[in-house]
């Protein structure tokens, strides 16, 4: 009796895990939640599509929420090509609430196993780059079933992650919970992502009732009060992304993405905290040979329409497509200089 229970609940097991590979019976599943965002696996399910489509991935945008809602791939494609008339492929990978070391954490882990880039451009503000990782509250990312194996590299924690990624009943745990946790919480805040990983924030403008209740809550104004020079653990933390790059030969470009101006203009010493922070960059790019964007030109409020944001540093559609216009101007620039890359581009396009 006991014999024939194993084998029956072994075989409807079996039956599961087959109907969960079919893709007709995952897109009428909840999207499952092994990492501690279901908006992780939307953008593995958008880059897995790109790739099925386009059979690259040319350039990836990595970072925090500023890349997700600043960075148009769709349109630096457009742009790209009508300057130099080179097909790229780019994604958004940009993630909420990663700092520069979690930045990395998911781009070692989590996108490289998905996609070899030519070209990562990784996005970084003010406030991140400054903050201290020993501040950073870890026990959201640690409920996800897969980085939480992540910050364990032992051998168990490498197979406990191959077979959640591999086994589907694995994979799937928890969905309904989750599901049904959104559906009691009225949670109508799911962030929808086009295909190359992008989505708006909130499809509103800056305005000024906007920017008071912005202020009074946490968006109060920078100043060189509370300057913090030391960046070094930003730094570091950068600097583990960049040697991942160079062992894998992907080329690494830093970009400073423009928080509203008025983050800096509108407090004491703000412009020279802003020359300060900028200064450091510069110097962080020229001792690690990295090419650094600065699409300010070192002049916060070239950044100050409240028709671009909307906040103190998500951008509108109008500020992403402007963002994303200049960006793609420089690396236009940067691909027709470096012959190599320009061919190798033109290369994997006609193959």
């Amino acid at each position: 009796m006991f014999s024939k229970v194993v084998v029956v609940t072994l075989a409807l097991l079996s039956f599961a895990e087959i109907l969960l590979h079919l893709d007709d019976v995952r897109n009428h599943l909840p999207e499952p939640r092994p990492y501690y965002s279901d908006n992780v696996e939307k953008r593995l399910r958008a880059l897995n599509n790109t790739i099925a489509e386009k059979g690259k991935i040319d350039l990836l945008f990595i970072g925090s929420s500023i890349v997700r809602t600043n960075f148009k791939p769709l349109f630096f494609d457009k742009k790209i090509y009508e300057k130099t008339g080179i097909p790229v492929v780019s994604f958004n990978g940009g993630l909420s609430d990663l700092s520069p070391d979690r930045v990395r954490l998911y781009f070692e882990n989590f996108f490289l196993k998905h996609a070899s880039p030519r070209i990562v451009l990784q996005g970084i503000r003010y406030p991140e780059l400054k903050s201290s990782s020993e501040a950073e509250d870890y026990k959201r990312f640690r409920k996800g079933c897969i980085e939480r194996a992540w910050f364990n590299q032992s051998l168990f924690g490498k197979l406990k992650v191959f077979a959640i990624e591999n086994i589907q009943l694995l994979y799937y745990k928890g969905m309904l919970t989750a599901a049904l946790q959104r559906f009691y919480s009225f949670n109508q805040s799911i962030i929808k992502i086009d295909t190359r990983g992008y989505n708006m924030q909130d499809g509103s403008n800056l305005s000024d009732a906007k920017r008071k209740s912005l202020v009074d809550a946490v968006e109060s104004p920078y100043s060189d009060i509370i300057y913090v020079k030391n960046y070094h653990k930003g730094f570091s933390h950068l600097k583990r992304t960049i040697d991942i790059c160079k062992k894998q030969g992907i080329d690494y470009v830093l970009v400073n993405v423009p928080e509203h101006g008025d983050k800096f203009l509108n407090a004491e010493g703000g412009k020279r905290l802003y020359d300060l922070y900028i200064s450091e960059l510069k110097k962080f790019a020229n001792q690690e040979s990295i090419l650094l964007i600065d699409t300010t030109n070192s002049n916060p409020d070239s950044y100050r329409n409240d028709r671009d944001y909307s906040d103190y540093h998500h951008m509108s559609v109008a500020g992403a497509e402007r963002f994303t216009k200049e960006l793609a101007s420089v690396i236009s620039v940067y691909l027709l200089e470096n012959g190599v890359v320009a061919k190798d581009f033109r290369r994997s396009c006609k193959s």
